[in-house]
């Protein structure tokens, strides 16, 4: 009998492995992991002792980007939750390409060198099942060819007497919904065309390729990712993997093709040969068009999108962006990508796992804005204050100038000790029996010079936080006294004066603490 892991569903295949082990090795124990595995689907040794480990994976393509941090997770979460792992063993339902066997190397065992890691892929499993026959016999009698046949079987149900679809065909639904759960099957009846439908979202891969007769219109849409519907003649040679349904069934009159290349996603690497700068991005696709396709980066901050066209690795690039709510480190580590990319020569973009460049461009496609540049300023402000200060500030729906002059002031008073600050006039109220004083210093003309004032648990006001200074000296420039004209009357009274200036020049605000 053809041996072929394709040909089984995830639950299936997960109890084949575990069979498959009670045969290859002693003392096996299986865990039920509807509950959660904690990163184990059988082990032998102890629980809380020396173990080893086996992870099963029903992954029957390619591995993306899904695929392998599934794999990554069940390691990590074996070390977190078993201190005694000595070995693991991932049982995978696929043969490596010699990427993914890279992959799995420098990714997985190079990392976690204190323990014993290696993979069982689809030859070695199939292999070591020719030795057991009552298994063969077991899994591959009842496969998904089967299923296919099983589904035939209620359509053909439903499409007889009526009474008997409606004393029967409900438990039968439910039957088939029940014990295949892993095809996703649903059943519908469309009134309209007075017709059962049934649709699959299986949990695992479906390869599926075609030869098509069909015109121009219906191409176009195929290109666009629109639903396309195709009567049997103009399908000339279908095959699926795995066989859910024979595809030549006489009882198959039309095939309904949906697109779905918004849901691929690749893993792409952005290089700058010149510095030697990398960074990893997830691609997915957003549009495709007569001569080539768009792309677009997931990622909270922002979306870097790329056209390419056909028969080329030239094309264009953009960003959109939406700083507010998100952490300042995370600004400025965007901020300094862009700059990277504005000052280089050139900049390649890879796929990640065929180290194939899909795109290129020089560092004059991509330009910072102006005001993307005053976020620069401020962010690198603020970086350096929570260097300073342990704080974390977050970007608000409402920043403003008043932010930006505050940042800049309290990082020059944390890393140079002094900053300059320039007040357009500036006010303060003072005892009446002090105000006297402060107005001995005033020349004749009433300008103010050589003052200097003295503020305790001094605050500024950044991004909806304070950052506080013991103690800061106002170094003030000369100034003219605004409201000379009041201050009598309210020294006569004997009330609190209140003091506005005019400065020619920036004050100098020093930090007292340093």
């Amino acid at each position: 009998m053809d041996i072929d892991l394709n040909h089984l569903d995830p639950d299936t295949f997960e109890d084949l492995c575990n069979d498959l082990l009670m045969q290859e090795a002693a003392n096996i124990t299986t865990i039920d992991g509807s509950g959660g595995d904690d990163g184990i689907d059988c082990f032998r040794g102890e629980i809380d002792g020396e173990i080893t480990i086996f992870q099963h994976k029903y992954h029957t393509g390619r591995l993306e980007y899904t695929q392998k941090r599934q794999i990554s997770d069940s390691l990590d979460r074996a070390q977190e939750e078993h201190s005694g792992l000595e070995k693991w063993i991932l049982l995978i339902a696929t043969e490596f390409t010699p990427t993914e066997h890279e992959w799995f190397q420098e990714e997985i065992v190079s990392p976690n060198s204190g323990i014993d890691i290696e993979y069982w892929n689809k030859p070695k499993i199939e292999n070591r099942l020719i030795q057991y026959d009552f298994l063969i016999e077991r899994y591959f009698n009842e496969s998904l060819f089967a299923t296919g046949k099983k589904i035939d079987d209620a359509f053909d149900f439903m499409s007889g007497d009526p009474v008997d679809k409606v004393v029967g065909a409900g438990d039968m639904l439910r039957d088939l919904k029940e014990k295949y759960s892993h095809l996703g099957v649903e059943f519908n009846y469309n009134s309209e065309e007075g017709k059962y439908e049934a649709f699959f979202n299986p949990e695992f891969d479906i390869e599926i390729s075609a030869e098509m007769d069909i015109n121009e219109e219906k191409a176009e849409k195929l290109q666009d990712g629109e639903e396309v519907e195709l009567s049997k003649d103009e399908v000339e040679e279908l095959d699926i993997s795995p066989g859910i349904f024979d595809v030549e069934s006489d009882e198959i009159d039309s095939i309904l093709i949906q697109p779905s290349y918004k849901s691929i996603e690749k893993d792409l690497r952005i290089e700058i040969p010149s510095s030697g700068f990398q960074k990893g991005l997830t691609f997915t696709v957003e549009d495709l068009s007569d001569d080539g396709i768009k792309i677009r980066s997931k990622n909270d901050l922002f979306d870097l999108y790329i056209m390419t066209h056909d028969e080329s690795s030239e094309g264009e690039i953009g960003y959109e962006t939406d700083l507010i709510n998100e952490p300042i480190h995370r600004i400025a580590e965007f901020i300094e990508f862009l700059n990277q990319l504005e000052e280089s020569d050139n900049f390649l973009i890879r796929d990640s796992e065929t180290d194939e460049i899909i795109f290129r461009a020089g560092g004059e496609m991509i330009a910072i804005p102006e005001e993307l540049e005053l976020v620069e300023i401020f962010t690198n402000n603020l970086y350096d204050i929570e260097a300073y200060t342990g704080k974390s500030f977050i970007m608000t729906e409402d920043w403003d100038e008043e932010d930006i002059s505050n940042a800049r002031i309290v990082r020059d008073l944390l890393v140079d000790g002094e900053a300059d600050v320039s007040w357009s006039s500036f006010e303060f109220t003072v005892p009446s029996s002090n105000a006297h004083q402060l107005l001995d210093i005033y020349d004749k003309e009433g300008t103010l010079t050589d003052a200097q004032i003295k503020m305790e648990e001094y605050r500024l006001p950044i991004l909806e936080e304070e950052v506080e200074f013991e103690m800061v000296t106002v170094e003030l420039p000369s100034s003219d006294l605004k409201n000379r004209d009041t201050i009598e009357d309210q020294l006569e009274k004997g009330e609190p004066v209140k003091l506005e200036f005019t400065p020619e020049d920036s004050a100098v605000m020093k930090n007292g603490s340093q």
